[in-house]
């Protein structure tokens, strides 16, 4: 588990599920849970290419619900949860079978889980850690083959514009005693 965002590195995830391994999408929860991983950023790849990079939901209580989603939409699960974040998969395999020349399979496909559950954030916006993780991964495969994962329709990391107001600066403004007592 790295404790900042810059310790992240694309080619070295804390983990890698092989989706071969599981039978149902579900098993996720069990894996992350174990992991103790609620916060995260991922990356989904077919054989050595990455199909799409993510992170997890906003303030999520149930260990990878947004990953199970979109990973039990590929072909080869039988559950196809079409709801929510998870049926825009159906669009990224698709995209990226035409893309490559290819069929997609689970079996064929990994999930590498970044985690940031511990990275401690400067600022108010807790949220703001699994979308740096994705920003920054998101960064890395950019640089390394010159665009950006094919199911990453949009660049999503303007958001870093979005204000924010770190524990530093709230003192400053108001006469509170410190951040500790913002219990983060």
């Amino acid at each position: 588990m790295c404790t900042s965002i810059d310790q992240l590195d694309i080619n070295t995830p804390d983990f890698t599920v092989y989706l071969k391994n599981i039978k149902e999408s579900r098993e996720l929860h069990g894996i992350l849970r174990r992991a103790k991983v609620l916060s995260y950023a991922y990356a989904i790849k077919h054989k050595n290419s990455i199909m799409k990079i993510g992170e997890s939901s906003d303030k999520a209580t149930v260990y990878g619900s947004r990953l199970v989603r979109q990973v039990g939409n590929m072909p080869g699960f039988d559950e196809h949860r079409k709801s929510g974040s998870g049926k825009e998969m159906l669009s990224v395999v698709e995209d990226f079978e035409k893309l490559h020349g290819i069929t997609v399979h689970k079996d064929d496909c990994s999930v590498m889980v970044w985690n940031v559950s511990g990275v401690k954030t400067t600022s108010f916006a807790e949220r703001k850690i699994s979308l740096q993780a994705e920003d920054s991964l998101v960064t890395q495969h950019e640089k390394i083959n010159g665009c950006l994962p094919p199911g990453n329709y949009l660049d999503t990391r303007p958001r870093k514009l979005q204000g924010h107001v770190r524990y530093s600066d709230f003192d400053k403004l108001f006469d509170i005693i410190g951040t500790s007592q913002y219990n983060i």
